[in-house]
């Protein structure tokens, strides 16, 4: 129907990347415009720094793609 982004669905597929700036190049590159720019995480704990970054693109068909660049925590 042609509807594009959010308007399209309310689904975003998220991947962990070890060099964002790398991927989102990358994508960019090969026609996944970025939506968002790279921006920085927001902590949980007031007045933390960020502790990583996040991209949004949209791929062909109007899909979101997130990248997210940050440690992987376990419990």
């Amino acid at each position: 129907d042609g509807a594009r982004g959010w308007s399209r669905n309310k689904v975003l597929v998220s991947f962990h990347v070890e060099d964002i700036h790398a991927e989102t190049a990358r994508l960019e590159a090969a026609g996944y415009p970025c939506l968002t720019g790279i921006k920085p995480t927001v902590s949980s704990i007031p007045g933390a720094p960020p502790r990583g970054f996040i991209a949004q693109l949209m791929d062909p068909e109007g899909n979101i793609i997130e990248f997210g660049q940050m440690p992987l925590e376990f419990d």
